[in-house]
This record gives C-alpha cells, structure tokens and sequence, in this order.
C-alpha cells in the first residue's frame, strides 16, 4: 500500500487532442481543481496587469495595456512586417550572439516567407556557404547551403532522427548532406540523401 498523490497541471479551457481530449477537464469536475493566481514571469507594473487580466479572459483590456507600452508593432503590410520582424531577429542575435531568439508566424507560408528572409541577411553575413542547393520537400522547394539550421519533419530509425529534431549543415553535395544535431549536450553527424530522406 503506497500513498501517492499525482498533480495534474493545465489548463481545461485549453483546445484538446482530436483523439482522446477532455479527460483533463473531466478530472477537474471529479476531484476538484484549485487555480494558480500569481503570475511569476511579469514581476510589476503595466506587464503584470496584462498578463492578469489576460488570464481572466480579458483580452482588449490586456491589449490595451501592451499596446500603450509600445508592446506591439504596427505595419501597413505583411511584407513589412516580416521584413522588421526579422531585422529585429538580427540585431538580438547580433548583440546577444549566445541566447536564443524565436520568430512565431501563423501560417507556413509566413514561416516559408520570413525563413527565406532569415537567409538572405546570414547569407549577407557570411554565416553561409556560398553555393546553395535546391530540395524538394513536403512543404515544397527550399534551397539549404553549409551553415543553414535545419529540421528534420520526420522519423526515421535508420538515421536516429526523429521529427522536430534540428541542426547545423555540416557540408552538402546533391546526394549526401551531413549534419551536426546536439541531443542531451552531445553532438553526432547524421548523414542523408535528401532526394530519399527530404
């Protein structure tokens, strides 16, 4: 006989799975629930307030606060507004060379657009390889030089790759690409044909 107590943390207004979702917010109905009311990661002041009110479901409110801030940028086009997005990704990354900098799109297209962009400004810097080549992928063609981060949507046993797992183009030619990957602080080459593997 062991006394256990398990805790579930989440949120049951949250969208679930398509295959088996729900059973958080059913546990909460049969056992009971308590809710976390400090925020921890805004500490004081305008951003704390947004973040409260966001978590109570009021939304403008929250946004109105950000945006009297300066939280959000505004832009007369989308083109515009990858192009700022990615010009700010380049100078944190620029004065921050060692953190990690995320850009979060909507669509694949945008991700498409603004990954394309994220090339053409490390490819300006010398941070690629000069020859680039062309690949066809489920997404459709990319073109992928030495240098260039990538990430492998699929796994496959006989690499030891599996899908979301991402790396540093190590070299490349038209059937052989190698990449370094960093799993658990250790880094291991995999190599691929990309015209089977894409």
């Amino acid at each position: 006989n062991n006394d256990v107590q398990v805790v579930f943390s989440g949120n049951s207004a949250q969208l679930s799975s398509v295959d088996r979702g729900g059973m958080f917010g059913i546990l909460c109905e049969k056992f009971g629930h308590e809710i976390l009311c400090d925020v921890q990661r805004q500490k004081k002041g305008s951003l704390l307030e947004a973040a409260k009110k966001l978590a109570v479901g009021e939304v403008a409110e929250s946004f109105d606060i950000i945006h009297n801030t300066g939280g959000f940028k505004w832009y007369s086009s989308k083109a515009r507004a990858i192009e700022a997005a990615v010009h700010q990704w380049h100078q944190e990354k620029t004065y921050f060379p060692s953190s990690s900098t995320l850009i979060i799109a909507h669509t694949n297209a945008e991700v498409r657009a603004l990954n394309e962009v994220v090339r053409s400004y490390r490819k300006l810097n010398n941070e690629l390889g000069a020859k680039d080549y062309r690949c066809l992928t489920n997404n459709g063609i990319v073109y992928i030089s030495e240098g260039d981060i990538i990430e492998f949507r699929k796994k496959d046993k006989e690499l030891n790759v599996t899908n979301g797992l991402s790396g540093i183009v190590k070299n490349l030619s038209e059937d052989k690409f190698t990449v370094i990957v960093s799993e658990q602080g250790k880094k291991r080459e995999v190599s691929f044909n990309p015209k089977l593997y894409n």
